[in-house]
C-alpha cells in the first residue's frame, strides 16, 4: 500500500538535505566556530554578516531554523562534548575553551541539551546527539 503523504514528505526531506547550504549562513557559521572562545554578541553576528541585528536575526533564523544565540550554544555544547571525549581537560579548564563562563555553567547547559552530566558522558561514554 502506498502512502502518498509519506512518500512527499520523504521526497521533500531529500530535497532539502541535498539543498545548498547558503554561502552567508556558511560564512556565519565558520565565524562563529572560529570564534568560540570570544564571548560573542548578536551585535558582533550582525556586524560580521554587514546587516543591521534585527535583519540579521531574522535571516539567520530563516535559513538555520534556530536564533543565532541559539546555534552559538550549541556550537559550543558541541565543541564541550567533543573535549569531554577526546581529552582528559577537567571541566574547569573544558568550559573557557569552548566560551562557556565556568564548569557550573557548562554543566548546567549540559544536563539540559543532553538529559547527562559530562561526568557521566565521559565515564559511560554515552553518545549524545545535539538538539536539531
Amino acid at each position: 500500500m502506498r502512502r502518498p503523504l509519506f512518500d512527499a514528505l520523504l521526497s521533500e526531506l531529500r530535497r532539502l538535505c541535498n539543498a545548498p547550504r547558503d554561502p552567508w549562513l556558511e560564512g556565519i557559521l565558520a565565524f562563529i566556530q572560529k570564534n568560540l572562545t570570544r564571548p560573542l554578541t548578536i551585535d558582533d553576528l550582525a556586524r560580521h554578516g554587514k546587516m543591521s541585528k534585527f535583519a540579521f536575526v531574522r535571516k539567520f533564523k530563516r535559513l538555520c531554523g534556530r536564533t543565532p544565540m541559539a546555534e552559538l550554544r550549541l556550537s559550543r555544547l558541541d565543541q564541550a562534548r567533543t573535549l569531554l571525549l577526546t581529552t582528559n581537560l577537567p571541566l574547569k579548564a573544558v568550559a573557557p575553551a569552548v566560551g562557556i563562563g565556568d564548569e557550573y555553567q557548562l554543566s548546567k547547559l549540559f544536563r539540559s541539551h543532553f538529559n547527562l552530566s559530562p561526568r557521566d558522558l565521559r565515564t559511560h561514554k554515552v553518545p549524545v546527539a545535539l538538539p536539531t
